[in-house]
């Protein structure tokens, strides 16, 4: 009776050890109880990662134009004025010839993340995944907003003439995308990882 005992003590001690031991034993893991199966984490991972990737590849296409900014001092002023008028053109047509595509990276801005609230509050992954993914995102989208998108549009609408205003409003641009495609990136690279 008493090894009868002491084999059942041990059995629970050790389903509750253990992540894997619990799931041998048939019983719910941390993951499960918080509300979290692994399916319901491929669903909410696959829509925020979708997002997180659109935007990453909209900020890898704007800083495909921006680099046209580094090494300028290399540049002659033929050079340098041809690159300011590829991005500015860029720009122009980015934020005035392209309205409805304009809108629809705003609404996947949004849904992206409504999608991560939706994560954290559904208990669809850790905690952690699901904050260091929406600090990670607010920040480029915010910077993007009050910053990025108001110097864009001053550099599109700055005259040709103005060659120093034009180039300080360009590397503003590109600093503020690698800023955001970093935090776009490490948002994408947690969901990912976590999503495993």
């Amino acid at each position: 009776m008493q090894r009868h005992t002491y084999a059942v003590r041990h059995l629970t001690t050790s389903c509750a050890r253990s992540r894997s031991a619990r799931r041998a034993c048939g019983g719910p893991t941390r993951l499960e109880r918080g509300g979290y199966t692994s399916d319901t984490r491929r669903v909410a991972t696959a829509s925020v990662t979708a997002g997180l990737g659109f935007l990453a590849g909209i900020l890898w296409l704007d800083l495909i134009f921006d680099a046209q900014m580094l090494g300028m001092r290399e540049r002659d002023d033929l050079q340098r004025a041809e690159a300011l008028n590829s991005v500015s053109a860029y720009y122009r047509h980015a934020l005035g010839g392209a309205r409805r595509l304009d809108v629809f990276i705003a609404v996947v801005m949004m849904l992206t993340l409504a999608a991560i609230i939706v994560q954290w509050i559904g208990h669809a992954s850790p905690a952690w995944v699901s904050w260091t993914s929406l600090i990670a995102t607010v920040v480029p989208i915010s910077i993007a907003a009050g910053h990025t998108i108001p110097s864009a549009k001053r550099l599109a609408a700055t005259p040709p003439e103005a060659t120093g205003e034009r180039q300080r409003l360009a590397r503003s641009v590109l600093r503020d995308h690698i800023v955001a495609f970093s935090g776009i990136l490490l948002a994408l690279s947690v969901q990912l990882a976590a999503g495993r």
